[in-house]
């Protein structure tokens, strides 16, 4: 009787590890792929939250540049009635627009390279970010331990042959 009660207590000990282990491999996966949707998400909203952030950044320029092209028309209109008025001609008046639009032209240039420099450091904070979350990804889909037959069978045995030894003392 006892090598009987051993056999049942080793298959059913083996069974229950094999269910044990095939659905912690189960859990792991589900978790790795919630993990990875959320992954994937943030990602998504980082690099939307970055372009929002750079077209704010090209409407303030053009805003800017709007602003600098008025005030450099009106500095210019200011110039050239205040030397008319004044009875000033000729090329000391050509200097002075010459002077104001290259203060303009200069400013425009500043900030449209600004604007350059702006898009290459997104382009490399992107690359950043998705390469960051390739990572972040890597991390999550670690290997999931696959159900070890064997060694269930090993444990199973083993344990029925215990407790068939305790029954014969």
């Amino acid at each position: 009787m006892s090598w009987i009660a051993s056999a049942i207590i080793a298959v059913t000990s083996t069974a229950l590890s094999i269910r044990t282990q095939r659905q912690n491999a189960a859990a792991q996966e589900k978790a790795q792929e919630r993990a990875q949707a959320a992954e994937q998400l943030r990602l998504r909203k980082e690099l939307t939250a970055k372009r929002i952030k750079e077209a704010q950044e090209q409407q303030a320029a053009a805003r800017r540049i709007q602003a600098a092209d008025k005030a450099t028309k009106e500095a210019r209109a200011t110039a050239v009635v205040a030397s008319g008025e004044a009875g000033i001609a000729g090329s000391s008046v050509d200097a002075l627009e010459n002077d104001i639009l290259r203060e303009g032209g200069t400013f425009r240039f500043g900030i449209d390279k600004q604007l350059e420099f702006n898009e290459i450091a997104g382009v490399f904070a992107e690359d950043n970010a998705i390469m960051a979350s390739q990572m972040n990804l890597i991390d999550i889909n670690q290997p999931i331990k696959q159900v070890n037959y064997g060694d269930a069978l090993m444990r199973g045995v083993s344990t029925g042959l215990s407790i068939g030894t305790s029954f014969k003392k």
